[in-house]
């Protein structure tokens, strides 16, 4: 396996893409509809990134161009 292949990781099929996830990362099925799998992820990530929000029934939000890393653990 590729150390530089992504996927994009979106809100619905087709939707908004969220994230991009390295090949490796380790997600959690939680549903199935045709040929999207609906997928937990869970990471750390820098809080000077980040501002509150209540859109969408989200809480947070990164704030920063150019996105951010989701890390296993904090520093990690």
């Amino acid at each position: 396996m590729r150390a530089d292949v992504e996927e994009n990781f979106r809100r619905e099929p087709q939707g908004l893409v969220l994230a991009r996830v390295n090949a490796g990362a380790e997600l959690s099925r939680m549903g199935v509809s045709g040929s999207w799998t609906q997928a937990s992820l869970e990471g750390w990530v820098w809080t000077a990134s980040l501002r509150t929000t209540d859109r969408e029934g989200m809480d947070l939000t990164v704030s920063v161009a150019g996105g951010e890393n989701l890390r296993a653990e904090p520093s990690g």
